[in-house]
């Protein structure tokens, strides 16, 4: 996401472009997730320092400059009060246009409120790491999150509670690992007794072959139960219940900048 800003000074025009990547992470993989947002920061910036340095003009910078005005235009990104500025964008000299960039990598942490982070604290449930001169790292906590949807932290979602012997009266043959579980087997690294342990030679060789005995199809398997609840209400579900979202139309006629322009 790209805001663009352009405001005049003492004749000259002003541009700030700031890159902003959003993730929504949990806890877990917070850290991967962040480094590739400023992967993805520098990225960015580094190709539009070259798109649209005016300072130093190139042969395309003319057709960049046309570009942006016309993305502006198109995607009706302006107020009326601003259509001078896209006018005076379009004519003034390169020399007279100051381009700025900043990014920021904006993360938010839906599953914990980060208390061990060795990161700035700014605000409640918001820490901050300066990454260099242009880059900011935002973090934003759960708590932060409940706290913008108005809703208690301490809410927690309930979990249906399984009958006595749940376990007991699944029947011991062979389940569909898509319905009950998964087919735990001698490869799945679960330890098997060795009957054969403690026993001499002799002993051993004596025992019959219980695998060889038994048919392939009917060999006994070990399943664990799939076991899965699912919550009534979360937290997040509870403070967006019955909220209904409207937009409003702000496109405005823009027939007249494309006359003037």
């Amino acid at each position: 996401m790209v805001l663009t800003s352009i405001n005049e000074q003492e004749g000259k025009l002003n541009i700030h472009f700031e890159l902003v990547e959003l993730k929504f992470v949990s806890h877990t993989i917070i850290e991967k997730e962040r480094y590739d947002a400023l992967k993805q920061i520098k990225s960015g910036l580094s190709l539009y320092e070259k798109l649209f340095n005016f300072t130093s003009p190139k042969l395309d910078t003319e057709v960049w400059r046309e570009e942006l005005v016309q993305y502006f235009i198109e995607k009706s990104s302006y107020k009326p009060d601003q259509i001078y500025l896209l006018k005076k964008l379009q004519h003034i000299n390169l020399s007279d246009i100051t381009v700025t960039m900043s990014g920021s990598a904006d993360v938010y942490c839906y599953t914990s409120n980060l208390t061990e982070s060795s990161f700035q604290r700014i605000d409640e449930g918001i820490y901050l790491e300066k990454i260099d001169s242009q880059t900011d790292n935002f973090i934003y906590t759960r708590s932060f999150i409940l706290k913008q949807l108005q809703t208690n932290e301490q809410i927690t979602p309930d979990y249906e509670e399984l009958d006595e012997g749940y376990l007991i009266d699944i029947p011991t043959g062979i389940i569909d690992d898509e319905e009950s579980g998964d087919i735990v087997s001698k490869d799945s690294g679960v330890q098997v007794k060795d009957e054969n342990f403690g026993k001499t030679k002799q002993e051993s060789v004596k025992e019959p072959d219980k695998a060889q005995d038994e048919e392939p199809d009917k060999e006994p398997r070990n399943v664990i139960p799939k076991v899965i609840s699912s919550p009534s209400c979360y937290p997040e579900q509870a403070a967006l219940e019955g909220v209904s979202v409207t937009y409003e139309d702000t496109k405005e006629d823009n027939e007249e900048l494309k006359i003037l322009i």
